[in-house]
């Protein structure tokens, strides 16, 4: 996995009494006040920050992408920028709605920058965004632009219709995660309206982490060979003819996921483990991942289209009928694969 490294424009301060376990535990405290209902999802959002991997965060408008992407900024003291993409938006219009510094005009200010309707943008302008962290530079009308550090870049795409996501598998694959969004139950929803009426919030300060020394222990920590073994049988186990061919698969998935998967697998399980303040990552680590890093790397085919076959439930029966090793086969034969009266 591509990594970049970190500059002197950091604006994260690094905090030498502070551990990562809680880091996370105040960040989901904070945040959680502000977006309710999200706490797994800000987990997400963190370890993907942590890797340094971007996201794409998929839902109907108003299940709070764009909400939770500005508290998750602001949370950690970092500029945060949206930006509505079409299908007629060329590179340098992009530019040109892209927030500047304000001593160095050639600075894009964002850290968070989160681009809506990635699935409406034009090829062109999809290859750069994916490349774009990456690179941390824009070439538009003959001058380059050099973005801050950290940059994550959030992607979202809206659930219009059930529209499939329109983006090529070799951009999709760069995201980390594909990161769901829905409406929230009912009590969930009761405090958010009740929240929403006025109050006062208090300002406060956004939450100093050594994110520096945080990916150093990341990248330092060993795998047990298990947990190795595990992801890459979840991975290769979505390949047609490959792993376990387990007859789903067989039945509905035309491309499975690749080899970056299995390395994103396993160091999100890595951050995850470091978050939660454990030596080494644990097959629930593991578990609790699959979805987010498999949902956009898998191409169903025509069949599963005709049964209304979709990924989730897909992956729900992948894990069921792929244990680890101490774990037993679990009965999948209630998971229904197919939404379809």
């Amino acid at each position: 996995m591509p990594t970049t490294p970190f500059s002197s424009q950091d604006r994260l301060s690094a905090v030498s009494d502070q551990s990562p376990s809680d880091l996370l535990h105040r960040c989901l405290e904070r945040v959680s006040r502000r977006v309710l209902g999200k706490k797994q999802e800000i987990e997400q959002l963190l370890i993907a920050f942590l890797v340094q991997g971007n996201c794409l965060l998929e839902g109907d408008a108003g299940t709070g992408k764009s909400l939770l992407a500005e508290q998750f900024a602001a949370c950690l003291g970092l500029h945060y920028q949206r930006v509505a993409l079409s299908p007629d938006l060329e590179i340098p219009e992009f530019v040109d709605q892209l927030d500047r510094d304000a001593e160095e005009p050639t600075t894009l200010a964002a850290n968070v920058l989160l681009v809506e309707g990635i699935d409406y943008a034009s090829p062109k302008l999809q290859t750069l965004l994916v490349d774009l962290p990456s690179r941390g530079v824009i070439r538009a009308s003959r001058e380059s632009f050099q973005f801050r550090r950290p940059l994550m870049l959030l992607a979202s795409h809206d659930l219009l219709n059930a529209a499939p996501l329109r983006l090529r598998s070799s951009h999709a694959d760069q995201f980390l995660f594909e990161i769901p969004f829905g409406y929230p139950k009912y009590e969930v929803e009761y405090g958010i309206v009740d929240a929403s009426l006025p109050t006062t919030v208090q300002a406060e300060p956004p939450i100093e982490i050594d994110a520096t020394s945080a990916r150093l222990a990341i990248q330092a920590m060993q795998v047990p060979p298990p947990i190795v073994h595990y992801a890459l049988r979840l991975v290769r186990s979505t390949r047609v003819y490959e792993g376990e061919d387990h007859d789903f698969v067989l039945e509905f998935v035309q491309h499975g996921a690749g080899l970056r998967a299995a390395e994103s697998l396993v160091v999100a399980a890595k951050a995850r483990a470091v978050l939660h303040d454990r030596p080494v990552p644990t097959a629930d680590d593991v578990r609790s991942l699959v979805r987010v890093v498999l949902r956009h790397r898998i191409v169903l085919n025509a069949n599963a289209a005709k049964n209304g076959v979709t990924v989730d439930p897909l992956l729900d029966r992948l894990l069921a009928e792929t244990p680890d090793r101490k774990s037993t086969r679990l009965n999948s034969s209630h998971i229904p694969l197919s939404r379809m009266p």
